[in-house]
């Protein structure tokens, strides 16, 4: 029997990919992801000071979002879990490149919107905070030749920046710069990374050293996600008394080292929301779904996409060279 889990090389990519999964649920689950998105437009406001074009000329927060949940295959309960939900998602070029559907979906898309918005779109890259955790350029590189757009790196320059609306990666530079391109960008700029909305959605809660404590000490099961400025980093999920088979939890001096760092702000708490759990090749996986939703400008609102899955036998689902990659459709 030919297994269900093929390597694909593109370029200096590699990825594992699984099979194609059907959702056999797909009315509950669009229903739930379009409920889903319409709250997060409801509860999304970038900072005083920080809006950008395509916010401030549409009222919404971006042209494509990102919805990461479970992966559910049966039916979608009202109440279900979800993790996050990216106003400039990452991933574009990488899913563009090795899924031709993806790949058609956001190119029409672009196109039309070029023609909504009478401006063609560039992709510009600004500096990262911490470069070695990001993809230097290359994804967004391929993404914009596949997309048909120009590309511009850290250390290029449009003759006119007003020839262009941009897909803006990176938000570490000087104020000037970026405000520049705020006032030119489809997706937040210095507001990329608020996770804010999780709080309004009643997806989170800000969390202190004393409760963080407190949740430890009453052996409840959460995800930590500390945060500097807008971004949250070293993010920790802590398995309290839940018994699991899977790797990827913290220990409980993980949580004791990042509680001790005396540079956090604030903490952000989510309550764990196990995975799917998918079968491939006869091993069980954990997996969660990840959706794109295009904005439709004529509904005021977004159209859920084809997404895909990513599965690891491990509870940290995404980031990693052994996690499988599959089309999902709804």
């Amino acid at each position: 029997m030919k297994e269900q889990i093929e390597r694909k090389i593109i370029g200096d990519w590699s990825s594992l990919i699984g099979p194609t999964i059907k959702l056999e649920n797909s009315e509950s689950f669009d229903n739930f992801i379009r409920g889903t998105f319409d709250k997060f437009q409801e509860a999304y406001k970038p900072e005083p000071g920080y809006e950008y074009f395509f916010y401030q000329n549409t009222g919404l927060p971006s042209p494509i979002i990102r919805i990461d949940m479970p992966l559910v295959l049966g039916s979608v309960e009202e109440n279900q879990g979800i993790y996050e939900i990216e106003t400039r998602p990452a991933g574009l070029g990488l899913d563009s490149m090795l899924f031709e559907e993806h790949r058609a979906t956001f190119r029409r898309y672009i196109d039309l919107l070029q023609i909504i918005l009478e401006r063609p779109f560039a992709v510009k890259m600004l500096p990262y905070i911490q470069d070695s955790r990001h993809d230097p350029g290359g994804e967004k590189r391929e993404f914009a030749q596949l997309m048909g757009i120009p590309f511009f790196d850290k250390d290029e320059e449009p003759d006119n920046i007003d020839d262009f609306l941009y897909f803006v990666y990176g938000n570490c530079s000087t104020v000037p710069t970026l405000q520049k391109y705020e006032e030119r960008s489809l997706f937040p700029v210095r507001d990329d990374g608020n996770k804010n909305y999780l709080v309004q959605m009643g997806k989170a809660s800000i969390a202190d050293l004393v409760t963080v404590s407190r949740k430890m000490n009453l052996g409840a099961s959460f995800v930590l996600k500390p945060r500097k400025g807008m971004w949250a980093q070293d993010v920790q999920m802590y398995p309290g008394a839940l018994r699991t088979k899977y790797d990827g939890f913290a220990l409980e001096k993980d949580i004791v080292r990042v509680i001790e760092d005396g540079k956090i702000e604030n903490y952000l708490l989510q309550p764990f929301i196990s995975p799917g759990l998918l079968d491939i090749d006869g091993k069980e996986y954990c997996a969660m779904a990840r959706v794109y939703g295009l904005a439709n400008m004529t509904t005021h609102s977004y159209d859920p996409v084809n997404g895909i899955y990513i599965a690891r036998r491990n509870v940290r689902l995404h980031g990693t060279s052994d996690a499988i990659t599959g089309e999902l459709l709804l």
